[in-house]
Order: structure tokens, then sequence, then C-alpha cells
């Protein structure tokens, strides 16, 4: 009789993350036989008698009836999870639920992604409801879990080759000798740290755990910061365009690279141990499957590219190809005995990040993989945290790894405070630098895995691990997002505004393009804003691409670097600016720039620049991507648009653009230097419309532009502020003295009573053929001018009129400018009060 005792799982995890065949299954169970027949041959046995119990360790048998198709159905009293297909189903609808939920209650704490869905996984486990034995019999039977734990180790695989995907190796390159500093000081330390922790406490060690193979695999761990650990979490948090972001990232690049390399001189030492003819032929496969993906896949990908036509998605075929040589490489990986996770991630390193390859195999691929089969990975971890095996396990088990894992933490966070201390940064941004530097998740919890199936920890000391490292990243998270605000600097306390500029002076213009068509509208705003010699432009063009398909963020000077290839779609935008600024000569100064960045952190990139290059207004063409609703990272409960988040956190004014009619037409402006143009101002009062109006003063030294200033009052003065009021008339009276001798402008008052009254009259002058209309955004405005209005607009970035006015109701082809002037620092933004009220007066 042969006496089986309880294994890891029904099947081996060694084959999949290290691919060793020294221990296949059958040879397993052959020296199982050979042990039993060893043991009879001692105990003087005859096949007549009663063989003694043999314990044979972690080769756990699971016989089990081979299910039937999947046709049951409740009204015929099947038992509907008696079918694995329909288990497999319920499994991944109840991780899905569970990491849902628990995200939900995170989130206001600022819990990234990751931590949610570890927490699900152990919840699953047998820790918290896997406790249960009918739910484990129910949910988690032994045939379930095997299922399950495939499909999780096929979401790590695909997890890592989107990682790889998305790594710009370039980086590398690139780095300073700051950033290769930080790198190897943050990593140094905690290796020589930790080596010395592990000699002290190697005589309390587990015999597997005190193996130089095993100690170089936990020091190396322990000591590293994976790029595709801090890229999601930092990308939740808005984080990567962020100087510290950048920061992090890059180092991460740098450290994975050089972990890449650790992995493989201690897979050649665990090897060697098995003799030196595995070892040299485990050498043998790396540098073949690397040959084989550096040539002959590298050159297939380059073709693939090649054939591409710009403006053309990448044929489907293509990308099902590439997906499918993901688990080609695997496999082969796998029969190599280099490892699944290796094989995958090497592929996603070897095709392009960015488009058009890179990111349409994102596209296309990431959402199925993260949100499907990434679940099932998380059961994969959280079935094997044992949390009561843990705390019943004797202290003297736990206290050696989890000392190392203690002090490889803190090690690493203060080895990266000094090695910080070379990037000049303030006491805050190294702490939450060296913080973001420390966070942990898949790539510990794959390895972590790796370690409990090759013996070198048990149940308690993994469960331990993981239990830690979640708690690691629970509590540094909100820390650092706590500590690091990127946009503190931008609220300035100097006006960087048109008002406060002199005339006859310099203006500097932030113009952020999003694509060839809203560069027509600001070329024909360039020209009407009329640079001279006296008061010339400087002109920084900002073409802001989507990042799709890569992970960290470029930003490009075209005076100092090339652009890639892949972002061709630049060069006809800044080629066409570039032809602008050479008409005009001296009157127009261009420096033209392409960022790669993230839709949600657009702004961050647009108010640095803003700030640094000292702009005094940003101007933005309206654009339906710059206003879809997106989670804001500030508020866990609301949402909120590009758009808004640069009005909101602007160091300078800012115009945004809603160019329709002529003012599509790029030689609008030019094509008729004698022809008359008139525009309007509707002025509500306060600070927005006091900047509108200084940008119509400036527009007023075209001598072929005509001006109409209507001014909004409330009836005997009710609910104006006196402040404001004063401020009003004196920006007036200089408006009317400075171009009252020009016989170019026109002026007008109205008074109303509320909202509706207010836009009655302003409909009632779209019958003038005016070409553009200039409104400020709503700061300051009187809320009696737009009581009953709460609830009309669509687009709270343009304000009520600024909306009504370029909407497609209001019936004109004109063109819209809404101006915000720049908000100090200390001042908070003072929305009005308003009522609802119906209009249905047209």
């Amino acid at each position: 009789m042969v006496r089986m005792e309880p294994g890891l799982s029904s099947f081996s995890l060694e084959r999949w993350f290290s691919g060793d065949h020294h221990h296949s299954f059958l040879q397993t169970v052959n020296k199982a036989t050979v042990s039993h027949a060893t043991a009879k041959a001692a105990a003087g046995m005859t096949n007549n008698s009663e063989p003694p119990a043999v314990v044979v360790p972690q080769i756990p048998i699971i016989c089990h009836k081979t299910g039937p198709l999947p046709h049951g159905n409740q009204f015929y009293a099947d038992d509907i999870l008696h079918f694995p297909f329909k288990l497999i189903l319920m499994q991944a609808i109840l991780i899905i639920t569970i990491t849902r939920v628990v995200r939900f209650i995170l989130k206001p704490l600022k819990q990234p992604k990751v931590v949610s869905e570890i927490i699900g996984g152990i919840i699953m486990g047998p820790s918290v409801l896997g406790r249960n034995a009918k739910f484990s019999a129910i949910f988690l039977p032994p045939n379930a879990q095997f299922v399950a734990k495939n499909l999780g180790l096929m979401g790590f695989m695909f997890f890592l080759f989107l990682s790889g995907v998305k790594m710009d190796i370039s980086v590398i390159k690139k780095s300073g000798k700051k950033e290769w500093f930080v790198c190897i000081i943050g990593m140094v330390i905690p290796i020589i740290l930790l080596t010395v922790v592990f000699i002290l406490l190697k005589p309390a060690m587990d015999p597997e755990l005190s193996k130089i193979s095993s100690i170089g695999a936990v020091v190396g761990l322990l000591s590293i910061s994976a790029f595709y650990v801090i890229h999601p979490i930092l990308q939740e948090m808005n984080l990567l365009s962020s100087e510290i972001g950048r920061i992090a990232l890059s180092t991460s690049i740098i450290i994975d690279v050089i972990g890449i390399i650790f992995l493989v001189v201690f897979e050649v030492m665990r090897h060697a141990e098995h003799g030196a003819r595995a070892a040299i032929w485990y050498n043998v496969s790396v540098v073949v499957l690397l040959l084989f993906m550096g040539t002959t896949v590298r050159r297939m990908v380059r073709w693939i590219i090649d054939k591409h036509q710009v403006g053309e998605p990448i044929r489907q075929v293509y990308i099902v190809v590439l997906v499918l040589g993901s688990m080609v490489v695997a496999f082969l990986s796998d029969m190599f005995g280099i490892g699944i996770a290796n094989g995958s991630f090497w592929l996603g390193l070897v095709i392009p990040d960015g488009p058009p390859l890179g990111s349409t195999i994102v596209e296309r691929t990431e959402t199925f993989i993260l949100h499907l089969f990434m679940p099932f990975s998380y059961i994969l971890i959280g079935m094997l945290v044992d949390v009561v095996a843990m705390v019943s396990a004797p202290w003297s088990l736990l206290y050696p790894i989890f000392t190392i894992a203690l002090i490889g933490c803190v090690g690493r966070f203060f080895a990266n405070m000094i090695a910080s201390l070379v990037l000049e940064l303030s006491i805050k941004e190294r702490i939450s630098l060296s913080l973001m530097l420390s966070l942990r998740g898949q790539m510990e919890f794959i390895i972590m895995v790796h370690w409990l199936d090759k013996g070198i920890i048990g149940i308690p000391s993994y469960s331990m691990l993981i239990l830690l490292s979640t708690g690691i990243t629970f509590i540094v998270t909100p820390i650092f997002g706590s500590l690091y605000d990127p946009t503190r600097p931008y609220f300035i306390s100097k006006w960087r505004t048109i008002q406060h500029t002199p005339p006859n002076s310099e203006l500097k213009i932030l113009l952020c393009i999003h694509d060839h068509e809203t560069l027509a509208g600001l070329l024909n705003l360039l020209e009407f804003t009329f640079p001279t010699q006296a008061s010339p432009l400087d002109i920084y063009a900002l073409h802001i691409v989507d990042m799709i398909g890569r992970a960290a963020p470029i930003f490009i000077d075209h005076a100092q670097q090339r652009l890639p290839t892949k972002y061709a779609s630049s060069y006809s935008i800044h080629n066409s600016l570039r032809f602008y600024q050479e008409s005009k000569r001296d009157l127009i100064q261009l420096h033209s720039f392409t960022a790669i960045i993230p839709k949600r952190t657009t702004y961050q990139d647009v108010c640095e620049m803003a700030l640094t290059r000292k702009s005094t207004i940003i101007i933005i063409p309206f654009h339906k991507k710059w206003v879809e609703t997106m989670p804001d990272a500030e508020s866990s409960t609301f949402t909120t648009t590009v758009l808004a988040k640069i009005m909101d956190h602007a160091p300078c004014s800012v115009g945004v653009l809603i160019q329709k009619g002529e003012f599509q037409n790029p030689m609008f402006a030019i094509s008729d230097p004698y022809a008359v143009h008139q525009f309007i101002v509707i002025f509500t009062g306060g600070p927005d419309a006091r900047e509108a109006l200084a940008y119509a003063d400036r527009m007023l030294m075209n001598p072929y532009v005509n001006m109409m200033v209507i001014r909004f009052l409330a009836v005997n003065n009710r609910g104006d502020d006196e402040m404001e009021r004063k401020l009003d008339d004196g920006m007036l009276q200089w408006f009317m003295a400075r171009n009252e001798a020009t016989r170019r402008i026109g002026y007008q008052e109205i008074e109303v009573n509320n909202g509706e009254e207010t836009l009655a009259s302003i409909h009632a002058l779209k019958n003038i053929n005016y070409e553009m209309w200039i409104v400020g955004r709503e700061r300051g405005i009187n809320p009696v001018l737009l009581e009953g209005l709460s609830n009309w607009s669509n687009h709270d970035e343009l304000g009520v009129i600024g909306d009504y006015v370029s909407s497609s109701d209001f019936g004109t082809v004109s063109s819209v400018l809404i101006v915000q002037q720049q908000l100090l620092r200390g001042k908070e933004r003072k929305k009005p009060k308003l009522r609802s009220l119906s209009l249905n007066y047209f």
C-alpha cells in the first residue's frame, strides 16, 4: 500500500516556471515504484505478505470521473456545477465580483487595483471562503482547481507578454549617469545587507532555503523594483507624466534588465546543483532562444511594420500570429528549461512599443487579458495562501524569511533615499520616489509561487510573504500619493495673463495640437492675434499624441531630438507651423514639441510646459477626445475631462477655440489681407471676461478687424460684487480709451433680470454675421445673469455662455473663443450658485 502526502497541486508548477524536466511526473512515479520495491526487499516480504506503507511526498493523485459535455439543465434536476465548463464560468464570475467589491471598498483609501485583486484571490482560497468544506466541494473541487490554475498561468504569461510590448528598453541608452547611480546604489546596498543577514541566519534556516541558489534568488528579488509592478500603479494614480513618475519608470526599466541577468545566473546555479551537464544545457537553451527571437522573430516583426501603410490599421492576422507566437515561445522556453514566464516576456521586448504594432496589440488584447485571464492568476495565488497554516506554524520556521523580507524592504527604501541625493529633489520627492521603488506586485507573486513549487519555502512562509508584500503596497501607495502632488507647482503667485502683459511686449503662447484638423483654426487665430515688431509672438507648439501600446511617456524637443518614424503624423503638423513661421520672418519664434502621453495625465505635461516656458496663455482647440469623461484621480466619486483638468491647474490664462465656418480653412486669415473681419465680445463681467476683452484688444491691433462689445448687467445692479464691478468698469474704460480713435469698435449695454433674458438677448445677436465670438468662461459673473441656467450646459469647461454660443442649437457657423484668466495660488475658484429653470422660449 502506498500512502500519498498532499502536494502543492495536481500539476507541477515547476514545469511552467522553470521548465525543469528532470522531475517529470512519470519519472517521479517510477522513483516511487522503485522505492516501494526496495522497501519490500528490505523487509523480506513475499507477494502474499502485506506491504508496509511507503510515504511518497509531493505526488497528489486525483481520480475523478470525466465530466459530461456542458448540456446540463436545472429543470431536469442536473447539478449545474457538476459540469466543468459551468464551474469555470462560476469561478470567473465569483473572482471578478469579489475583486470589484473589494476595489469599491478600498478605492477611497487610494489603494491600487493589484491589492484588491490579491485580496479577492485570498478570499476565494482556503483562508476565507475555501475553509468552508461545502464551498470548496462545490466551487473548488480538485479538477476545477487544475483548470483554474492553468488559466492563471496563461494569465501571467499574457500579462508578461503585454508588459514586454509596452516596455521601451531604449530608455537604458538615454538614461544619464544620475539614473544609473540611483539604480546601482539602490540595488547594491540591499544585496550586501541581505547577504550579511542570510549569513547570520543561515543556521536557523531550512536546508533548501540555505542553498546558494536559493539565497541568490531571494536576495535578487528583494533588491529589485519591477517595471511591470510600478507602471500600472503609477498609471492608476496619474503619475506617469510627473517628474518623479518618469524617474521611477526609467529606473525600474534599467533594474528589470539587470534583474533578467540575475535570473539567468541564479537558474544556472540551480541547474548546476543537478550537475554540470544540466547547467550547460540551460545556457545553450537560453542562447538558442535569444538568438531565435533576436533574428528570426525580430525580422518578422520588422517585415510586418514595413508592410503596414500609414493611416491604416494593422491587419488582424498579424495580431493573431504574434499572440499565438507568445504561446509558441512560452512552449519552447518551457521545453528548453528556461521557463514559460521568461519566454513570453522576452518576445514582448522584441516587439517595438507604440504605433503601429505595439499599440494595436495592446488595444486589441489588453482588456481581454487583464479582465478575463488575470483574475484566474489571482485565484492561483490566493488558493495557495493559508493564513491558518501560517498562524499555526512555529515562529522558528517563519522568522528567518520574515526578517530577511522586512530588512530587504527597509534596506531598499533607505538605499533609494541615499541614491536619490544626486537628483536634487526635495525631501518629500525623495521619500515619494523611494516609496514608489518599494512597491510589490505581480512579479513578486509569480516568483513566490515558483519558490513554493521548488520547495524553497513552505505554505506558511509563502502565505506570510504574500501578505507582507500586499501589506507593503497597501501602506506605501497612499503615503506617496499624499506626499507628492505633481500639480502643486502649477499655481504661482505672479500674473501670467494677457491683461497684465504690456501691450508692446512679447506674447508667449502655448499651442496644444491634437491632430492636423485642429491646426487650421489655430493658425487663423495666430494671424488674428497680429504679431508685430513691437509685440512679436513666442509660440510653443505641443503636438499631443495618445500613449497607446507603450508604458513610458515620451517628450521630444524637435530642435534637439529626432522624432521616431512611427510617429510620422507629427511631421506634417510641425512642417505646417514652420512654413507659417517662415512667412512671418522675425515676427514669430516657433518651438516645436511632441508629447506621447496618457490622456489622463495630459494636463500635467501641458501645465508643466506652460510653467517652465512662462507662457501667457494656453490655446486649446476644442476636441471631442478632450471632453470625454474619465475617472478623476483626485476624487473617488467624480469624473473629469482633459480640458477641465488643464483649466483647473493651468499656471496662466487658457483659451479654448471652437473652430467653425471659415476658420476651418487654413488660408482664411491670410487669403485676402485686406478683407474686413467682424468679431464680437460678450462681456458678462469678472476676471475671465476681462481677460477675453484684453485678448480682443490685442486683435484690434489688426487694422482690418472690427470689434463689437456687448456688456450684460443686472437690472438695478442686483447681485453685483462691488469690487468686481469697479474692476470691470476700469477695464472697459481702458479698452475704449485705447481703441475709440480707430472707429472700429462698437459698445452696447443690455440689462437683464435672469439667465433666460441673457440667452434671449444673445440669441437675437446671431443674425449679424460675426466671424468669431469671444467670451469669458464663468469666473466672477454676476449670478443674476445666469439665474436658472444651471442644468443647461453640456460642457462645464466652456461655461454656460460659451457652451450656448458654440452649440449647434445656436444656429451659426461662427467660431468661438472661450477665455479663462489665470488662477493665482491661494485663490479658490468660485462658481455661481444657480437655480434651475426650464428653457422653452425658442
